[in-house]
């Protein structure tokens, strides 16, 4: 669900964090719509932190992907292989207000396996 709050805001109803990021939890919870997602992992203080800000058509099938030997981000394929991760989801139909919170999201958490600005007008989301 999506709730405007005022002018360039919104507020998402964010899925519980899922601290096994393995494909059984990915099917059990992840649904097969479209949303923005957030890619988590445990640093060396044991301090969870984004590596890695997404948005699909269908959460359930990109997820998989993202733990599959096709991952073609190597610095994702990395930091599953070799650390402890989590997933966060929130379920958004409208593709421009999809795009406007995945900017806002790369630019407040920096995201180290995120390359490339997004680009286009952020939209500022409550953070999970």
């Amino acid at each position: 669900m999506v709730e405007n709050n005022f002018a360039g805001s919104v507020i998402v109803d964010w899925s519980i964090f899922h601290g096994n990021f393995d494909s059984a939890e990915i099917r059990r919870y992840a649904p097969m719509e479209p949303g923005v997602y957030l890619l988590w992992r445990k640093n060396k203080k044991n301090k969870w932190i984004v590596f890695f800000v997404g948005q699909t058509e269908d959460l359930e099938q990109t997820l998989l992907g993202h733990i599959s030997e096709d991952e073609t981000n190597p610095c994702v394929k990395d930091l599953i292989e070799h650390h402890d991760c989590g997933l966060e989801y929130a379920v958004i139909s409208d593709k421009a207000i999809r795009d406007g919170i995945v900017k806002f999201l790369v630019d407040h958490y920096k995201p180290k396996c995120v390359t490339k600005d997004p680009g286009g007008r952020p939209i500022e989301v409550n953070l999970p």
